[in-house]
Protein backbone atom coordinates (compact mmCIF):
# COMPACT_ATOMS: atom_id res chain seq x y z
CA UNK A 1 0.00 0.00 0.00
CA UNK A 2 2.72 2.57 1.05
CA UNK A 3 4.69 1.16 -2.12
CA UNK A 4 1.65 2.58 -4.47
CA UNK A 5 1.45 5.45 -2.50
CA UNK A 6 4.87 6.35 -3.40
CA UNK A 7 4.90 5.76 -6.91
CA UNK A 8 1.85 7.83 -7.54
CA UNK A 9 3.69 10.82 -5.45
CA UNK A 10 6.79 10.06 -7.97
CA UNK A 11 4.46 9.74 -10.50
CA UNK A 12 2.81 13.11 -10.22
CA UNK A 13 6.47 15.02 -9.32
CA UNK A 14 7.36 13.45 -12.61
CA UNK A 15 4.59 15.05 -14.63
CA UNK A 16 4.87 18.33 -12.65
CA UNK A 17 9.00 18.34 -13.43
CA UNK A 18 8.44 17.60 -17.20
CA UNK A 19 5.04 20.41 -17.40
CA UNK A 20 8.13 22.86 -16.03
CA UNK A 21 9.76 22.57 -18.99
CA UNK A 22 7.66 23.95 -21.11
CA UNK A 23 7.04 27.00 -18.97
CA UNK A 24 9.96 29.43 -19.67
CA UNK A 25 10.76 33.18 -17.91
CA UNK A 26 12.13 35.59 -20.26
CA UNK A 27 16.23 35.86 -20.72
CA UNK A 28 18.00 38.89 -20.05
CA UNK A 29 19.63 38.80 -23.93
CA UNK A 30 20.59 41.87 -25.57
CA UNK A 31 23.51 43.18 -27.48
CA UNK A 32 23.31 46.66 -27.51
CA UNK A 33 25.36 48.84 -24.95
CA UNK A 34 23.57 50.86 -22.39
CA UNK A 35 23.96 54.57 -22.25
CA UNK A 36 24.61 54.74 -18.84
CA UNK A 37 27.82 51.69 -19.56
CA UNK A 38 30.69 52.89 -17.51
CA UNK A 39 32.98 52.22 -20.27
CA UNK A 40 30.64 54.88 -21.83
CA UNK A 41 30.63 57.29 -19.34
CA UNK A 42 34.27 57.23 -18.03
CA UNK A 43 37.44 56.12 -19.89
CA UNK A 44 38.19 52.50 -18.99
CA UNK A 45 41.45 50.71 -20.03
CA UNK A 46 41.30 48.00 -21.99
CA UNK A 47 42.54 45.59 -19.07
CA UNK A 48 40.10 46.82 -16.75
CA UNK A 49 37.30 46.55 -19.26
CA UNK A 50 38.01 43.22 -20.15
CA UNK A 51 37.76 42.37 -16.58
CA UNK A 52 34.43 43.90 -16.34
CA UNK A 53 33.20 42.14 -19.19
CA UNK A 54 34.28 38.22 -17.76
CA UNK A 55 33.50 39.77 -13.96
CA UNK A 56 30.72 42.16 -13.90
CA UNK A 57 28.65 42.40 -16.76
CA UNK A 58 26.96 38.87 -16.94
CA UNK A 59 24.85 40.30 -13.75
CA UNK A 60 25.01 43.74 -14.08
CA UNK A 61 24.22 43.74 -17.69
CA UNK A 62 22.07 43.31 -20.45
CA UNK A 63 24.34 41.00 -21.70
CA UNK A 64 23.73 37.77 -19.80
CA UNK A 65 25.35 34.29 -20.36
CA UNK A 66 22.99 31.72 -18.88
CA UNK A 67 25.11 28.11 -18.23
CA UNK A 68 23.85 25.26 -19.83
CA UNK A 69 21.51 24.23 -16.51
CA UNK A 70 19.99 27.23 -16.93
CA UNK A 71 17.31 25.75 -19.53
CA UNK A 72 16.51 23.03 -17.26
CA UNK A 73 13.47 23.88 -14.90
CA UNK A 74 12.53 25.00 -12.22
CA UNK A 75 16.75 25.84 -11.66
CA UNK A 76 16.54 28.30 -14.60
Amino acid sequence: MLKKILARIALVLAALFLVAQFIRSEKNIGDLQSPNDITVLYPVPADVQSMLRTSCYDCHSNATRYPWYAEIQPIG
